[in-house]
């Protein structure tokens, strides 16, 4: 669905894709057919790799996180694999 101004749908995408891969996390192999349907249905470069990338930041892998590096880490640790796996195309 492309609508709206091309720099907002890329930001979108880019934003979205994470989001998505935390909440429907399978595993990364499941990630892929997934992604390539994000891709069939016009969600930018970006967003599918941002998609692919996500699988890194799920739930149980921040728990991890806390559970090793304490509260505070873990979501420095999180927004920084969030915010730098949102590549601009």
């Amino acid at each position: 669905m492309e609508t709206g101004p091309a720099w907002l749908r890329l930001i979108e995408n880019a934003l979205v894709g994470p989001i998505i891969a935390v909440a429907s996390f399978v595993c990364s192999v499941g990630n892929i057919p997934l992604a390539s349907l994000l891709w069939a249905n016009g969600i930018s470069f970006g967003g599918v790799i941002s998609f692919i990338y996500g699988d890194l930041i799920v739930i149980p892998i921040i728990l991890i996180y806390r559970k090793y590096f304490g509260g505070r880490a873990a979501l420095y640790v999180t927004f920084i694999l969030y915010a730098g796996w949102s590549p601009p195309e």
